[in-house]
């Protein structure tokens, strides 16, 4: 997400280091009539790193199917740290 929002979870809000993480899960819904395939969720950005998914979706969800992926941030320095998913 370009546009880091705590309305749709994308920004983990402040976590302190070495203390805790803060944990988001993401659901994925194919709302068509087909079958599609998902390739696995990565983080690329200077602050990849920080970002860690737990748990991946499904490698095929079906027609009308739901599926969720996991990540974890866990910062490793003060101050802002991004990270896109790839």
């Amino acid at each position: 997400d370009n546009s880091p929002s705590l309305a749709d979870h994308t920004d983990f809000g402040d976590v302190n280091v070495g203390v805790g993480a803060q944990t988001r899960i993401y659901t994925i819904t194919n709302n068509s009539a087909v079958a599609i395939g998902l390739g696995p969720v990565t983080t690329n950005g200077a602050n990849r790193g920080d970002f860690l998914v737990t748990n991946q979706p499904a490698s095929t969800l079906a027609a009308g199917g739901i599926t969720t992926f996991h990540v974890v941030f866990d910062p490793s320095a003060i101050g802002t740290r991004t990270a896109t998913s790839g």
